[in-house]
Protein backbone atom coordinates (compact mmCIF):
# COMPACT_ATOMS: atom_id res chain seq x y z
CA UNK A 1 0.00 0.00 0.00
CA UNK A 2 3.06 2.09 0.37
CA UNK A 3 3.40 2.49 -3.83
CA UNK A 4 1.82 5.84 -4.56
CA UNK A 5 1.38 4.69 -8.04
CA UNK A 6 -0.50 1.46 -7.45
CA UNK A 7 -3.19 3.21 -5.01
CA UNK A 8 -5.49 6.06 -7.14
CA UNK A 9 -7.42 8.75 -5.33
CA UNK A 10 -10.66 8.69 -6.42
CA UNK A 11 -12.72 11.97 -6.77
CA UNK A 12 -16.57 12.24 -6.85
CA UNK A 13 -18.21 16.08 -7.17
CA UNK A 14 -21.62 15.95 -6.50
CA UNK A 15 -23.08 13.18 -8.41
CA UNK A 16 -26.63 13.28 -9.07
CA UNK A 17 -28.06 10.18 -10.78
CA UNK A 18 -32.11 10.48 -11.48
CA UNK A 19 -34.15 7.23 -13.60
CA UNK A 20 -36.93 8.20 -15.47
CA UNK A 21 -39.64 5.39 -16.28
CA UNK A 22 -43.11 5.44 -17.56
CA UNK A 23 -43.42 8.94 -15.82
CA UNK A 24 -42.20 8.45 -12.65
CA UNK A 25 -38.59 9.79 -11.59
CA UNK A 26 -36.52 8.32 -9.03
CA UNK A 27 -33.26 10.02 -7.43
CA UNK A 28 -30.80 7.38 -7.23
CA UNK A 29 -28.31 9.31 -6.28
CA UNK A 30 -28.47 13.13 -4.97
CA UNK A 31 -25.65 15.23 -5.08
CA UNK A 32 -23.07 13.07 -3.59
CA UNK A 33 -19.17 14.28 -3.38
CA UNK A 34 -16.29 12.82 -1.69
CA UNK A 35 -12.68 12.05 -2.06
CA UNK A 36 -10.70 8.63 -1.66
CA UNK A 37 -7.31 9.58 -0.75
CA UNK A 38 -4.29 8.32 -1.80
CA UNK A 39 -3.56 4.91 0.19
CA UNK A 40 -6.39 4.42 2.47
CA UNK A 41 -9.16 2.03 0.97
CA UNK A 42 -12.71 3.48 0.84
CA UNK A 43 -16.23 1.80 2.43
CA UNK A 44 -19.52 2.92 1.14
CA UNK A 45 -22.56 2.06 3.26
CA UNK A 46 -25.78 1.83 3.49
CA UNK A 47 -28.92 0.06 3.28
CA UNK A 48 -30.89 -1.48 0.52
CA UNK A 49 -31.92 0.87 -2.11
CA UNK A 50 -29.80 3.96 -0.60
CA UNK A 51 -27.61 4.34 -4.07
CA UNK A 52 -24.85 2.43 -3.47
CA UNK A 53 -24.72 0.28 -6.59
CA UNK A 54 -25.39 3.34 -8.73
CA UNK A 55 -22.61 5.40 -6.97
CA UNK A 56 -20.53 2.02 -7.96
CA UNK A 57 -21.43 1.73 -11.93
CA UNK A 58 -20.83 5.48 -12.26
CA UNK A 59 -17.38 5.08 -10.52
CA UNK A 60 -16.80 2.41 -12.81
CA UNK A 61 -17.30 4.24 -16.22
CA UNK A 62 -20.84 2.11 -16.53
CA UNK A 63 -23.58 4.22 -16.51
CA UNK A 64 -23.11 8.07 -16.89
CA UNK A 65 -24.39 10.38 -14.07
CA UNK A 66 -27.55 13.47 -14.62
CA UNK A 67 -24.94 16.00 -13.18
CA UNK A 68 -21.86 15.79 -11.66
CA UNK A 69 -17.95 14.50 -11.98
CA UNK A 70 -15.84 11.37 -11.23
CA UNK A 71 -12.18 11.22 -11.52
CA UNK A 72 -9.89 8.31 -11.04
CA UNK A 73 -6.32 9.50 -10.57
CA UNK A 74 -7.22 12.22 -12.96
CA UNK A 75 -9.55 10.50 -15.24
CA UNK A 76 -12.69 11.16 -16.09
CA UNK A 77 -14.63 8.40 -15.77
CA UNK A 78 -18.18 10.47 -16.71
CA UNK A 79 -16.66 11.48 -20.27
CA UNK A 80 -17.53 9.08 -23.08
CA UNK A 81 -14.40 7.09 -24.08
CA UNK A 82 -13.34 8.38 -27.52
CA UNK A 83 -11.48 4.98 -28.87
CA UNK A 84 -10.47 1.82 -28.15
CA UNK A 85 -7.27 3.09 -26.59
CA UNK A 86 -9.56 5.16 -23.96
CA UNK A 87 -11.35 2.36 -22.93
CA UNK A 88 -8.41 0.11 -22.20
CA UNK A 89 -6.82 2.89 -20.49
CA UNK A 90 -9.95 2.92 -18.05
CA UNK A 91 -10.01 -0.56 -17.75
CA UNK A 92 -6.48 -0.63 -16.44
CA UNK A 93 -7.10 2.04 -14.08
CA UNK A 94 -10.23 0.39 -12.68
CA UNK A 95 -12.08 -3.33 -12.01
CA UNK A 96 -15.16 -4.88 -10.03
CA UNK A 97 -16.15 -7.81 -8.52
CA UNK A 98 -19.54 -8.08 -8.30
CA UNK A 99 -21.83 -9.64 -5.61
CA UNK A 100 -22.77 -12.70 -8.15
CA UNK A 101 -19.91 -14.58 -9.55
CA UNK A 102 -21.57 -16.85 -11.39
CA UNK A 103 -23.64 -14.40 -13.35
CA UNK A 104 -20.65 -12.67 -14.80
CA UNK A 105 -18.47 -15.76 -15.65
CA UNK A 106 -19.28 -17.15 -19.18
CA UNK A 107 -20.45 -20.87 -18.30
CA UNK A 108 -19.15 -22.47 -21.34
CA UNK A 109 -15.55 -21.58 -20.22
CA UNK A 110 -13.23 -22.46 -18.60
CA UNK A 111 -11.69 -20.62 -16.10
CA UNK A 112 -8.19 -20.54 -17.57
CA UNK A 113 -9.67 -19.16 -21.06
CA UNK A 114 -11.44 -16.49 -19.12
CA UNK A 115 -8.04 -15.79 -17.55
CA UNK A 116 -6.69 -15.88 -20.81
CA UNK A 117 -9.19 -13.82 -22.74
CA UNK A 118 -8.48 -11.18 -20.48
CA UNK A 119 -5.06 -10.80 -20.64
CA UNK A 120 -5.32 -10.77 -24.74
CA UNK A 121 -7.39 -8.17 -24.46
CA UNK A 122 -5.02 -6.12 -21.89
CA UNK A 123 -1.46 -7.46 -21.40
CA UNK A 124 -0.14 -5.51 -18.55
CA UNK A 125 3.28 -6.19 -19.99
CA UNK A 126 5.17 -8.36 -22.15
CA UNK A 127 4.42 -11.60 -20.91
CA UNK A 128 4.48 -15.40 -21.34
CA UNK A 129 0.16 -15.20 -21.21
CA UNK A 130 -0.05 -18.94 -20.50
CA UNK A 131 2.51 -18.56 -17.42
CA UNK A 132 0.45 -15.46 -16.22
CA UNK A 133 -2.82 -17.09 -15.79
CA UNK A 134 -1.57 -19.68 -13.91
CA UNK A 135 0.24 -17.33 -11.63
CA UNK A 136 -3.28 -15.13 -11.12
CA UNK A 137 -5.15 -18.95 -10.49
CA UNK A 138 -2.37 -19.10 -7.71
CA UNK A 139 -2.24 -16.09 -6.33
CA UNK A 140 -6.20 -16.36 -5.41
CA UNK A 141 -5.58 -19.92 -4.34
CA UNK A 142 -6.81 -21.84 -6.65
CA UNK A 143 -5.37 -25.43 -8.08
CA UNK A 144 -4.48 -26.05 -11.43
CA UNK A 145 -7.19 -28.98 -11.88
CA UNK A 146 -9.92 -25.86 -10.65
CA UNK A 147 -8.26 -23.50 -13.37
CA UNK A 148 -9.63 -26.02 -16.13
CA UNK A 149 -13.44 -26.04 -14.78
CA UNK A 150 -15.77 -24.23 -16.01
CA UNK A 151 -17.54 -22.24 -13.17
CA UNK A 152 -20.33 -24.66 -12.84
CA UNK A 153 -17.92 -27.32 -11.56
CA UNK A 154 -16.92 -24.39 -8.74
CA UNK A 155 -17.79 -23.62 -5.35
CA UNK A 156 -19.31 -20.07 -4.96
CA UNK A 157 -16.22 -19.40 -2.64
CA UNK A 158 -13.89 -20.43 -5.83
CA UNK A 159 -16.30 -18.31 -8.23
CA UNK A 160 -15.28 -15.15 -6.17
CA UNK A 161 -12.22 -16.12 -5.85
CA UNK A 162 -11.86 -16.58 -10.16
CA UNK A 163 -13.43 -12.91 -10.08
CA UNK A 164 -10.92 -11.82 -8.24
CA UNK A 165 -8.07 -13.19 -10.47
CA UNK A 166 -9.81 -11.45 -13.62
CA UNK A 167 -10.29 -8.16 -11.84
CA UNK A 168 -6.64 -8.62 -11.27
CA UNK A 169 -5.34 -9.81 -14.50
CA UNK A 170 -5.12 -6.04 -15.75
CA UNK A 171 -3.12 -4.74 -12.76
CA UNK A 172 -5.72 -2.25 -12.31
CA UNK A 173 -4.90 0.61 -9.96
CA UNK A 174 -8.34 0.02 -8.40
CA UNK A 175 -10.37 -2.67 -7.47
CA UNK A 176 -14.58 -2.13 -6.57
CA UNK A 177 -15.94 -4.82 -4.55
CA UNK A 178 -19.93 -4.61 -4.51
CA UNK A 179 -21.07 -6.94 -2.22
CA UNK A 180 -18.56 -8.85 -2.99
CA UNK A 181 -18.87 -11.21 -0.09
CA UNK A 182 -22.31 -10.87 0.64
CA UNK A 183 -23.88 -13.90 -1.29
CA UNK A 184 -21.60 -16.53 0.34
CA UNK A 185 -21.59 -19.04 3.24
CA UNK A 186 -20.09 -17.35 6.51
CA UNK A 187 -16.84 -19.55 7.04
CA UNK A 188 -16.08 -18.37 2.84
CA UNK A 189 -16.56 -15.08 3.41
CA UNK A 190 -13.87 -14.52 5.91
CA UNK A 191 -11.48 -16.83 3.77
CA UNK A 192 -12.03 -14.33 0.86
CA UNK A 193 -11.72 -11.49 2.96
CA UNK A 194 -8.36 -12.95 4.43
CA UNK A 195 -7.79 -12.77 0.74
CA UNK A 196 -8.16 -9.89 -0.09
CA UNK A 197 -6.03 -8.41 3.29
CA UNK A 198 -3.44 -10.82 1.59
CA UNK A 199 -4.02 -9.25 -2.25
CA UNK A 200 -3.40 -5.19 -0.76
CA UNK A 201 -0.42 -5.96 1.21
CA UNK A 202 1.06 -8.07 -2.03
CA UNK A 203 0.14 -5.79 -4.75
CA UNK A 204 -0.57 -2.49 -3.55
CA UNK A 205 -4.13 -2.26 -5.12
CA UNK A 206 -6.43 -0.29 -3.34
CA UNK A 207 -10.13 -1.06 -2.64
CA UNK A 208 -13.51 0.64 -2.58
CA UNK A 209 -15.60 -1.47 -0.89
CA UNK A 210 -19.38 -1.25 -1.58
CA UNK A 211 -21.82 -3.21 1.53
CA UNK A 212 -24.35 -2.69 3.67
CA UNK A 213 -22.22 -4.95 6.05
CA UNK A 214 -20.67 -2.80 8.59
CA UNK A 215 -18.35 -5.74 9.99
CA UNK A 216 -17.05 -5.98 6.23
CA UNK A 217 -16.29 -2.47 5.71
CA UNK A 218 -14.16 -2.65 9.58
CA UNK A 219 -12.41 -4.85 8.44
CA UNK A 220 -11.34 -4.08 4.97
CA UNK A 221 -11.28 0.10 4.78
CA UNK A 222 -9.94 3.27 5.82
CA UNK A 223 -12.27 5.48 5.26
CA UNK A 224 -16.02 5.68 5.22
CA UNK A 225 -19.08 7.00 3.37
CA UNK A 226 -22.66 6.22 4.75
CA UNK A 227 -25.21 6.80 2.08
CA UNK A 228 -29.29 7.58 3.17
CA UNK A 229 -31.81 7.69 0.08
CA UNK A 230 -28.65 8.77 -2.11
CA UNK A 231 -27.16 11.04 -0.09
CA UNK A 232 -24.17 11.23 2.04
CA UNK A 233 -25.18 11.82 5.88
CA UNK A 234 -21.65 11.08 7.04
CA UNK A 235 -18.29 10.09 6.35
CA UNK A 236 -14.57 9.94 7.60
CA UNK A 237 -12.37 7.68 9.13
CA UNK A 238 -13.86 4.31 9.90
CA UNK A 239 -13.05 3.46 13.46
CA UNK A 240 -14.53 6.75 14.08
CA UNK A 241 -17.70 6.60 12.01
CA UNK A 242 -19.23 3.61 13.12
CA UNK A 243 -17.65 3.67 16.84
CA UNK A 244 -18.88 6.99 17.43
CA UNK A 245 -21.70 7.56 14.50
CA UNK A 246 -22.65 11.55 14.93
CA UNK A 247 -25.60 11.08 12.68
CA UNK A 248 -28.79 8.64 14.15
CA UNK A 249 -28.96 6.70 10.86
CA UNK A 250 -25.64 5.55 11.23
CA UNK A 251 -25.75 4.79 14.77
CA UNK A 252 -28.83 2.78 13.41
CA UNK A 253 -26.76 0.63 11.40
CA UNK A 254 -24.74 0.31 13.67
CA UNK A 255 -26.58 -1.08 16.05
CA UNK A 256 -28.23 -3.39 14.03
CA UNK A 257 -25.12 -5.64 14.87
CA UNK A 258 -25.14 -7.51 17.65
CA UNK A 259 -22.23 -6.38 19.93
CA UNK A 260 -21.06 -10.27 20.77
CA UNK A 261 -20.33 -10.22 16.98
CA UNK A 262 -18.82 -6.36 16.43
CA UNK A 263 -15.18 -7.74 15.63
CA UNK A 264 -12.08 -5.80 16.46
CA UNK A 265 -9.99 -4.89 13.65
CA UNK A 266 -7.55 -7.47 12.53
CA UNK A 267 -9.60 -10.34 13.35
CA UNK A 268 -10.42 -11.47 9.49
CA UNK A 269 -11.06 -14.80 10.49
CA UNK A 270 -14.27 -13.83 13.08
CA UNK A 271 -17.78 -14.62 11.91
CA UNK A 272 -19.01 -12.09 9.32
CA UNK A 273 -22.48 -10.81 10.29
CA UNK A 274 -24.55 -9.41 7.47
CA UNK A 275 -27.15 -6.16 8.52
Amino acid sequence: MSDERAVPTVEVDDVRRVFSRRGRTTVAVDGVSFTMRAGRDLGIVGESGSGKSTLARIIMGLDTPTSGSVRVQGEDMTAKPRSRVERLRRAKLVQMVYQDPYGSLDPRQSVRACLVEVLRLHPPRDIDIAARASELGDLVGLTPGQLDRSPTGLSGGQRQRVAIARALAVEPRLVILDEAVAALDISIQAQILNLLAELREELGTAYLLISHDLAVVRQLTDDVVVLHHGRVVEQGETGVVLDDPAEAYTRRLRDSIPSAQWREPGTLDALVVTV
